[in-house]
Formats: C-alpha cells, sequence, structure tokens
C-alpha cells in the first residue's frame, strides 16, 4: 500500500516525471495552463497551453466501512471528520487579484473588483483572509476598498508569496479530530511550478497553531466534494494525476488512489466522477456540481442547443448522483440550475467543446459561507441575461429559505476555466457543532405523528435542545423539547393537529455547555425545513394486472423495470423485514429502466414502485 502521508515533499525524480507526462509544453511559468492570471503587460486574459489529459476515467465506487457501521447518526467522538463546505466556516482565504510584473499590487482592473466584492460579501458572516505579497501591500488594498465605500472590517491579511489567486486548488482542506475536535490541515501537492502556493497551507496551519498533515497525492481543491459524514466525491482527474508512470513509486492505481484519499480525508466511501473535458481544461466537478447540505445537490443543465459531450457525460454524472444514497439511505435531492447563457440570450457562444472551453459559464461556481451564497452571475444593469439570473435566484432561496443570496459579476474571469469557487477556500469554524438529522421535507403523507431525531455533538457537550415549528399562514413557533435518549435527541410533532394540505415549518436549536447555540438547517431562524402534508399513497387493487414487470427475476442483481408505456419515478427496495436498502430514482421518461441491485445480499427484497399519476405498487425480487 502506498504511504498517504509524508513529512516530504515528492522526490526530484518523481516530481520530473510528473511534469513530463503531464506538460511536455511547459517551458517556465510563461508556458503557465488555466488558473493563472497574467501579469499586468500581457492581460489578454487567454487560458495558455494546459496539461494534455487522457481520456475521462470511468465511475468508480469504493465502501471502506465496516459492517454494522452504516448508521452515522451514532459516531465515536474521537473519529476524525471532513466537515462539508456548507457547514460553519470561521474565515475564508482569498489570494488577492493580480500582481504586474513589477510586483505591484492590483487596485483598478475588474478582477481586482472581483476581490472587492469578495470581501463585502463574505465579511458579514465570516473573516476574509487576504493572501497579499508584502506587508505594504494591505495599504493599497485598504484604500481601494475605502474608495468604493466599504471598508474591511472583518479581515486579516496572510503575508506570504504567491503563484496566482486559485486557492481552492492549493488552499488548505480543514478537518476536525479528537475529542475536542481540534482543527488541522491535510496539505495535497499542487501541481509543478507554483510552489509558493504550494506553501501557504503550512503557513497558515503554523501561525494559528493548527497540526498540518502533509501527503504526496497530487490534487487540485475544485476536485473535491464532502458531505461532512464521511462520503468524498472526487474528479477522475485525480485519478488521472496520481497513476501516470513516475509520479509515484510504486505506480498507484485507481484503487489505490481510492484508499488514500479515503484515509487522507477521514473518508469511509468515496466515488470517482468522471472528469468533463469542455470546462476549460480543469476537469473539476465544482463547475458544474455543488452540495448545498448532506442530502442536496444543484447542478448545471446545458440546453438542447449545446452539442458538446460534456452535455451528455454530464447528464450521465447527475444520474449518478441521483442513484446513490445520502447519509440518511435515501435518494439525493438534486435540484438544476441552468447553463448561463451568452451576454445576448443565447448560448450561440458556448455551442461546441471549443466554445465551452473559452466561453463557458456556471452558475454553480460559488462558495458557501455560513447563511450567504455568494455566486457568479453574468449581468449588470447595462448588459447581460437579467431575467435568466433573477429565476435563478428565485429558486436558489424556494429551494433554500432563509439563505442570502450575493452575485458577482465575474464576465472578467471569462475562458479562465473557474469563478468565485475556485478562487476562495474556507476554514472551518472552531468549536464546531455537528447535528445529524433526517429531515421531513417536501411532501410527507400524514401520520400520526412526526418523529423529530438527531444526534448532536460538540466538545463541552449538549446543554439542550429544542425543536420549533408552524403551520402556515401561522407565523408564530410552537416549541417541543428533545429528549436525550440513547444518545439522541428526540421529540414528536403530533399529527392530530395536522390536515391535508398544511404546510409545515420547522428547525431546530441546539445549545452547548460552552454556551454556543447552533442550527439545523444552518440558516435558521431565519431559514428552515418545510413539508407539505399529503394524502395515503393510492394502492392498486387486488386482483388489478401490474403493468409492470421485473426481469430477469430471480436474478444477480442486474434487472429491468419495463412497461408498456414511458415512466419515471423512484423505487424504493426494501429488505424482507421491511428495512429500507437503498432509492433510485427513475429520471429519464421511458418504458424500460435497468436497474443495478448487485450491491445487495442474496435474499428476497421488496421493490416499492412510486410513479406520479399511479398507484403504488410493491414488487418481490430474489437475488441469488
Amino acid at each position: 500500500m502506498n504511504a498517504v502521508f509524508s513529512t516530504y515533499r515528492h522526490p526530484l525524480a518523481a516530481l520530473l516525471g510528473f511534469i513530463l507526462a503531464w506538460a511536455p509544453s511547459l517551458q517556465g511559468f510563461s508556458q503557465d495552463n488555466k488558473h493563472h492570471i497574467l501579469p499586468e503587460s500581457i492581460r489578454e486574459k487567454r487560458l495558455l497551453p494546459g496539461f494534455a489529459l487522457p481520456p475521462s476515467l470511468p465511475a468508480l465506487e469504493f465502501d471502506f466501512r465496516k459492517p454494522g457501521s452504516e448508521d452515522k447518526a451514532v459516531q465515536d467522538a474521537n473519529t476524525p471528520w471532513l466537515p462539508g463546505e456548507f457547514e460553519e466556516s470561521q474565515a475564508v482565504v482569498l489570494s488577492w487579484g493580480e500582481y504586474d510584473g513589477n510586483e505591484n499590487v492590483d487596485t483598478t482592473s475588474n478582477l481586482a473588483e472581483i476581490s472587492a466584492q469578495l470581501c463585502i460579501g463574505i465579511q458579514p458572516e465570516a473573516q476574509v483572509w487576504i493572501r497579499v505579497h508584502k506587508a505594504s501591500d494591505s495599504l493599497p488594498v485598504k484604500r481601494y476598498m475605502n474608495a468604493l465605500g466599504a471598508p474591511l472590517f472583518n479581515y486579516r491579511f496572510i503575508v506570504k508569496h504567491g503563484d496566482n489567486w486559485w486557492a481552492r486548488d492549493f488552499g488548505p482542506i480543514g478537518y476536525y479530530f479528537g475529542d475536542k475536535d481540534s482543527l488541522g490541515f491535510v496539505d495535497f501537492k499542487y501541481y509543478p511550478g507554483r510552489e509558493h502556493d504550494n506553501a501557504l497551507p503550512a503557513t497558515v496551519a503554523v501561525k494559528n497553531g493548527w497540526q498540518h498533515r502533509v501527503t504526496p497525492l497530487n490534487y487540485e481543491g475544485g476536485n473535491l466534494i464532502a458531505d461532512g459524514f464521511g462520503k468524498v466525491f472526487y474528479s477522475s482527474v485525480v485519478s488521472q494525476a496520481n497513476t501516470l508512470t513516475g509520479t509515484h513509486f510504486p505506480t498507484m492505481t485507481a484503487a489505490t488512489v481510492a484508499d488514500s484519499m479515503r484515509r487522507v480525508l477521514k473518508a469511509d466511501q468515496v466515488l470517482q466522477i468522471p472528469a468533463l473535458s469542455c470546462d476549460g481544461g480543469t476537469g473539476h466537478l465544482d463547475l458544474y456540481l455543488k452540495m448545498m447540505d448532506e442530502e442536496t445537490w444543484i447542478a448545471g443543465q446545458y440546453p438542447s442547443v449545446i452539442t458538446s459531450s460534456d452535455k451528455t457525460l454530464s447528464e450521465q454524472n447527475v444520474t449518478l448522483i441521483k442513484n446513490r444514497n445520502s447519509v440518511y439511505g435515501r435518494p439525493y435531492r438534486v435540484f438544476r440550475l441552468p447553463i448561463p447563457t451568452d451576454n445576448n440570450g443565447t448560448y450561440n457562444q458556448q455551442i461546441t467543446c471549443n466554445g465551452l472551453n473559452s466561453f463557458g459559464r456556471s452558475f454553480i461556481n460559488g462558495i458557501t459561507v455560513n447563511k450567504t451564497f455568494i455566486y457568479p452571475i453574468w449581468d449588470d444593469q447595462a448588459s447581460g441575461n437579467t431575467a435568466q439570473r433573477l429565476q435563478v435566484e428565485a429558486n436558489l432561496k424556494k429551494w433554500f429559505p432563509g439563505m442570502k443570496t450575493f452575485g458577482i459579476d465575474v464576465r472578467a474571469m471569462t475562458g479562465f476555466g473557474g469563478q468565485l469557487h475556485c478562487i476562495t477556500m474556507q476554514i472551518p469554524a472552531d468549536n464546531p457543532v455537528k447535528i445529524w438529522h433526517p429531515a421531513f421535507r417536501d411532501q410527507q403523507v400524514i401520520q400520526p405523528e412526526y418523529k423529530i431525531r438527531s444526534t448532536i455533538r460538540n466538545r463541552s457537550g449538549v446543554q439542550s435542545a429544542i425543536c420549533k415549528w408552524r403551520i402556515l399562514p401561522s407565523q408564530t413557533w410552537n416549541e417541543i423539547q428533545l429528549t436525550d435518549s440513547s444518545g439522541f435527541y428526540i421529540g414528536r410533532i403530533l399529527g392530530d393537529s395536522l390536515s391535508v394540505g398544511d404546510t409545515v415549518q420547522y428547525y431546530i436549536s441546539a445549545t452547548t455547555n460552552n454556551g454556543k447555540t447552533a442550527f439545523k438547517p444552518i440558516t435558521a431562524p431565519e431559514g428552515y425545513f418545510e413539508f407539505t402534508v399529503t394524502a395515503p399513497a393510492q394502492v392498486r387493487k387486488a386482483g388489478e394486472l401490474s403493468p409492470f414487470t421485473l426481469w430477469p427475476n430471480p436474478g444477480t442483481g442486474d434487472v429491468w423495470l419495463t412497461a408498456d408505456f414511458d415512466f419515471q419515478g423512484k423505487i424504493e427496495v426494501l429488505d424482507a423485514m421491511g428495512k429500507l436498502q437503498s432509492g433510485i430514482v427513475l429520471g429519464q421518461n421511458e418504458a424500460r429502466h435497468k436497474l443495478n441491485l448487485r450491491s445487495l445480499p442474496p435474499g428476497m427484497y421488496h421493490l416499492r414502485i412510486s410513479v406520479p399519476g399511479r398507484p403504488v405498487e410493491m414488487h418481490t425480487y430474489a437475488k441469488f
């Protein structure tokens, strides 16, 4: 097994092998690839030749959990964990705009304005840590912010020479460890030519007295998405970067890369997602996928006029996610945002692969800072598709109640291969409060009670926990005390006060013994979980023939669900005792759906088939 952590950097031979294998045209900084701000003298903002990636690797999934450890509600207090980006942050690292050929900090360009707008959006939620090359650079930055009418008020400067501003790719990745949830950094190897950036995580860790662990794995931060409960998603670019001949000794495989990723990132499940090829050359997930909480994603959606192969591959990747279960044992919720149009409201510049490489846009590549989503927009008062952006903003506020949105015009970054998420990195909060709670959302069948079940973790222990709930249109919150029962905080919303059609909103509030109050969702009390009470599902009458067929049955796990009409919906797979094993989303409207049940152990299973407009059906499947 390859060593995961090391106190030294790559041997010279490995480093040279990496350079030769990945960038045969690399000749010093003048041939740098995407994600690099060019000097003032060559401000064309174009992308220079980059790494020639081989064809994307297939999806791979590895589950390292021990039998019986599937329930992430109960977690050892000493278990290290990698928080999701949507969890509480104490600060955000930002490398200021750019420098000219004379090492003068930029305070005049559109890129400087993007850095300034990020500071404005971040500071109400967390400190902004601004990396500058020299201590004296802080003065023109402050003067620039004052001139904008937005003086810095919640900030620190990090004085450390840098190579570029892509903080997501080189920035520190924070995790918690020990019974005090102490903060530490994982430090991956950023690619050659950017050694100043590669050194920043160590600088931040030493300055703050935090643990700093170095790994020789080659990696860029835009490749990683984590759910905060041990599940990690990464782009196949990570495997491509680490399985090239000469990169590691001995040579790594996709499986050993996955094993190293799970060790480094404190994960027990990892999913490799095939990289796109027309995204500016990065292959990064963060250009079109983002987790907004541990069971909810937003994903970019290409319009029909785009002909690039990335349209098909991105849909396959979204389906891959929809067919996986969240930490709560149920399918992920996935909301779609359109790819932003060109300024004139068309997609004429983005139709082909070359067009996407040069002019690709995204609403997804934003940063979640506590209760605010700071995201890229592509319009202003004078130009751009403002109507599309306003609809995106309305959808975000509908899907994530209480979340604030802060849009920044990033058209100056067109063709750079990344936007706001790529130039920022969150620093996880001190004294975190971790709340596990399978929320009631969307539509819920009327029942005698709705059991509020959660676990709450903090280094000092929990003093109290409550659930506040209301039935619309009332704006008055009812309060339920959550009582500790064998490690679970339990309460009940009684169904006798509810009727079909009612809309219920609720949130959880927890106060720790050291005086901190945290909420679930994090946007509460302005935000909340919401569900609508529905009537019991209609069930097919006894003796009525089913239109659905499972074949082959019995089988080894590859099974077709067919009908004589096109359909979509969802399937819940229950074991013989009625316990939910997995959920499958039937996203395409077609008459034949192939189901993958190979991971189930041999036995009898019940498939609950839910198709809109039809009765819910139960079918038995025998797996051998």
